[in-house]
């Protein structure tokens, strides 16, 4: 990377689904990198350099809203002054985790410190909020919140998430992603179309799971129970549950955007490390390409310099 004040943002792996409010905590191992550097060159441009980013839509998208951000940020400085922003995405491909919202919170992050204010995350995300209202999805407001504050969050207010509420982190909470190749969304469907009540009982099942567990944190969801079979499991998945239930992890839901992959929640984190070696040793002893297990520590603080 090159030189500039450094930053990392962690992703959030949310339930976030139809009608309901969601659930996310942030994690530590992926997430995006931005190096700000200030261009005292009078001219007032400003460049963005992507790496990792591989849809060109979301490249312009993100240089669009960044622009806009940096032009109205509260109280900015007159003087004409540019940067250069380097945006490194450490999210693999393959987990379809939300990129936009830890990009956005690195980078009013950024813009709070260059500026010298003392804007709390509560004020960064309120602003950004109003700033991009309207542009930016549910999901993507969540997945900010979740980015700039760190531990774990509830969003509200359903589909257009613009409140959230922080929560106790549970302790010893731990988690491993399971990613697959990518396939097409209709491979991952099941055959018959689900009720928007499946739809949304499925967005609950993260919240129960810690509020059956016995872990210190209460949330008010309806009760709803887990069903496996109604995930419509690929091959990788099923052996990924059946590995989990062998550490005694049998708290199991879908996280991604696109209905894909599968996350274990353990209240051990031990048990959540030993079950992300396993199961990759497996995926490497039969020759299975793109097939692995990420364990995920957590991060509690959101955005950082470093």
């Amino acid at each position: 990377m090159n030189a500039g004040t450094k930053y990392f943002s962690p992703a959030s792996i949310s339930n976030f689904g139809f009608a309901t409010s969601a659930l996310s905590y942030a994690v530590e191992s992926i997430g995006i990198d931005i190096v700000h550097t200030p261009i005292n060159s009078g001219d007032n441009e400003n460049e963005l350099v992507f790496h990792g980013f591989n849809n060109p839509s979301e490249k312009s998208d993100i240089n669009a809203w960044i622009i806009k951000l940096w032009e109205g940020f509260p109280w900015r400085s007159g003087l004409k002054v540019s940067f250069r922003l380097e945006i490194y995405n450490k999210i693999p491909t393959d987990t379809d985790i939300n990129v936009v919202g830890p990009v956005l919170a690195a980078v009013v992050v950024a813009f709070n410190v260059f500026n010298k204010r003392s804007l709390e995350q509560r004020d960064l995300f309120d602003y950004t909020s109003n700033c991009l209202e309207d542009q930016l999805d549910g999901k993507t407001y969540n997945s900010l919140a979740c980015s700039l504050i760190g531990g774990m969050i509830v969003g509200h207010n359903g589909s257009s998430i613009k409140e959230y509420q922080r929560i106790s982190f549970p302790q010893g909470f731990s988690s491993v992603l399971c990613v697959g190749p990518k396939k097409p969304l209709d491979s991952r469907l099941p055959k018959e179309p689900r009720s928007v009540d499946s739809l949304i009982n499925l967005t609950t099942q993260l919240a129960l799971i810690l509020y059956k567990s016995n872990l210190d944190l209460f949330l008010a969801f309806s009760e709803t129970n887990f069903n496996l079979e109604n995930l419509s499991l690929d091959t990788f998945e099923t052996s990924f549950a059946e590995k989990a239930k062998i550490y005694g992890i049998n708290t199991l839901f879908r996280p991604a955007k696109d209905n894909r992959g599968l996350v274990a929640v353990a209240t051990n984190s031990f048990k959540a490390s030993e079950l992300a070696d396993e199961f990759n040793s497996d995926c490497k002893a039969k020759g299975l390409k793109g097939d692995s297990a990420l364990f995920l520590k957590h991060n509690h603080e959101g955005v950082y310099k470093y």
